[in-house]
């Protein structure tokens, strides 16, 4: 099980594909910048993996409930954040984390 979270605040539990890539386009969405986050977010709930999706590509990947170094990569494409979120919403970990991340500074 997993959930989304959008630019203003707003939970979504296990949305459907085409609504993971709507919350993508909206994050460089600055026609709706009304003083919300900048941010989207998919967390896997049975592992508290978080990855969350920036302007420009920029993503991150930390988990909630255990402590552990964040990690990011940036200038992503949104097929290629898309492909990320379906690895964790399918709750795949280790290919997850196997991808090029490298620990935020």
């Amino acid at each position: 099980m997993y959930h989304t979270t959008d630019r203003s605040g707003v939970t979504d539990i296990n949305p459907s594909d085409e609504k993971l890539k709507e919350l993508l386009l909206a994050v460089g969405d600055d026609e709706d910048d009304d003083g919300s986050n900048p941010d989207v977010w998919l967390t896997h709930l049975e592992t508290g993996w978080t990855v969350s999706v920036f302007p420009d590509g920029y993503v991150t990947l930390e988990n909630n409930i255990r402590p552990v170094p964040e990690w990011e990569m940036d200038g992503l494409s949104n097929p290629r954040i898309f492909s990320l979120w379906k690895l964790l919403a399918n709750g795949d970990i280790e290919a997850l984390r196997s991808q090029p991340w490298r620990k935020r500074s």
